[in-house]
């Protein structure tokens, strides 16, 4: 059957992303960022890696002088996982460095993989960052996140499965 659980969830998926980036196209107040996992691309993603692997995230998203609000792709092919999903963000002014703000926010959607079997499972992450604006439209950022990786507990059994993992990368306003 075409629409069984799984296409249903990620034609809801395709179709909140595309008028979400409708929207922040059509803003004057659009943000887009790609970050790296440093780790994962030195040492790989297990423990007998040979050589470091590329895990990366673009997040697209509508933003006010305080908040966020977008959509999140992360693929790391070596693997066969990918993630998306939405994500709010606050942005927290402490004042300590010019010209840098500080983020904390969640995020919630989906983790696929395609392993012998194709895995697709609902997740949820805590958001953390640190951005430091190089000018009024480019800048770096350090973020990380605190995910609870359902596939983990499909394929491995696993009994831990939060991960936290650390990022960077650069981003661009307008």
């Amino acid at each position: 059957m075409i629409f069984n659980q799984k296409n249903t969830q990620i034609v809801s998926l395709f179709a909140f992303i595309f008028f979400v980036n409708i929207y922040c196209s059509a803003q004057k107040n659009g943000f887009v960022s790609v970050v790296i996992d440093p780790k994962m691309l030195i040492k790989g993603p297990y423990e007998t890696s040979e050589q470091g692997e590329l895990d990366f995230i673009v997040k697209l998203s509508d933003h006010t002088e305080t908040s966020e609000i977008g959509i999140a792709y992360e693929r790391f092919a070596s693997i066969d996982y990918s993630s998306y999903g939405i994500f709010y963000n606050q942005k927290i002014d402490f004042n300590i460095i010019k010209d840098t703000s500080y983020i904390l926010g969640f995020e919630s959607g989906f983790i696929r993989r395609q392993l012998e079997d194709d895995v697709l499972k609902m997740s949820f992450a805590f958001n953390a960052g640190v951005r430091y604006d190089i000018n009024s439209s480019v800048g770096v950022e350090v973020s990380s996140n605190y995910r609870y990786r359902s596939d983990l507990v499909e394929l491995y059994n696993e009994s831990n499965p939060m991960m936290f993992s650390g990022y960077m990368g650069v981003y661009y306003n307008w």
